[in-house]
């Protein structure tokens, strides 16, 4: 096989792999937008910036559902959230998670306004 062909099913190849994990991430937020419970997790770590990630936090967790421990990561914009608000106000508190009841693994850290208006909660003043 010469190496433009070899090249041209790679490019497809790739392309197919990433339109099945945007399908698979859409289907995963639907599915939790119509099932889900909310719990509480407590923030651990952050990740801010990084190649391919400009102007995006990425906000570690853990829920705790009956007695097991489900590690998890929601995402965010640099606008949404400041790096001085992580370090002083979100890193290592409570907040709440919504996660799927036979998947406890799927699930999103509620934190923003949005968040809570994208689940149908109100967002709390405290």
């Amino acid at each position: 096989m010469n190496l433009q062909r070899r090249n041209k099913i790679m490019g497809i190849l790739l392309l197919v792999f990433c339109t099945l994990g945007a399908i698979w991430g859409v289907f995963r937020q639907n599915s939790l937008k119509k099932n889900h419970k909310i719990g509480t997790g407590i923030t651990t770590n952050f990740t801010a910036g990084g190649r391919g990630n400009a102007g995006g936090i990425w906000i570690d967790f853990v829920l705790t559902v009956g007695d097991k421990k489900y590690k998890g990561s929601s995402s965010y914009q640099t606008t949404e959230i400041s790096g001085n608000d992580l370090r002083n106000h979100i890193l290592n508190q409570n907040f709440p998670v919504v996660y799927n009841p036979s998947n406890p693994s799927v699930s999103s850290l509620l934190v923003t306004p949005k968040d809570f208006s994208c689940f149908g909660y109100p967002f709390p003043d405290t």
